[in-house]
């Protein structure tokens, strides 16, 4: 079941400026003991950032010396994905935009750069992800 563009009360949706989720977990800044293999592949990074009932799980897939990366990810809240939602990556080379689909995924092919600006707008509300690389 998807959830179309409708905020939940308990993201604090008060009216204003963009709202800004906290990253919560981040294998680039993640080591594990010795001895335990990691789930992901040595070219992929997984972010997760929330702020109330709202999760952004991020995936950015840098495949060898590419100088493009692949950033996917899923929307939710109060797990539910959220469907129809716009999603914005800003880096310097520009802004790559997208929406998310029935089951609140979304992919955005983007040029690798030092550090982009991920955005998700759902209905008239902004929620802002701290910035990120791309590396």
């Amino acid at each position: 079941m998807a959830v179309s563009v409708a905020p939940s009360a308990g993201v604090g949706w008060a009216v204003g400026g963009p709202i800004v989720a906290a990253l919560i977990y981040d294998t680039a800044h993640v080591t594990l003991p010795a001895g335990v293999r990691a789930v992901t592949r040595k070219d992929e990074r997984r972010l997760l950032f929330a702020v109330g009932e709202l999760e952004l799980l991020v995936k950015v897939l840098a495949p060898g010396a590419s100088e493009r990366v692949d950033v996917a990810g899923q929307l939710l809240i109060g797990g539910l994905p959220i469907a129809e939602a716009r999603v914005s990556l800003e880096t310097e080379r520009g802004r790559h935009v997208g929406t998310t689909e029935r089951g609140g995924g979304f992919r955005i092919p983007a040029p690798a750069a030092a550090t982009c600006r991920l955005a998700v707008t759902i209905g008239a509300r902004v929620v802002e992800a701290p910035s990120f690389t791309l590396a």
